[in-house]
């Protein structure tokens, strides 16, 4: 998916923005992260493993340097 293919402006983009604004704000981080990896792994699946473990590293981390 493309920003600027029809699927992203008639379909993801709106759908995503009316469950971001409806979440509360607590869970609105955690909307994000999934409606990225939704994109992301959209354009290139195989690559799905290397988004949430990036993730999933920097989340560990900065928890850690936070502590």
């Amino acid at each position: 998916m493309v920003f600027s293919s029809i699927t992203f402006i008639l379909y993801f983009l709106p759908i995503f923005m009316v469950l971001y604004y409806l979440m509360p704000s607590k869970y609105r981080n955690i909307t994000l992260l999934a409606g990225s990896v939704f994109f992301y792994s959209w354009g290139a699946p195989r690559f799905i493993f290397v988004i949430i473990g990036t993730s999933l590293v920097n989340y560990f981390v900065i928890n850690r340097m936070h502590k």
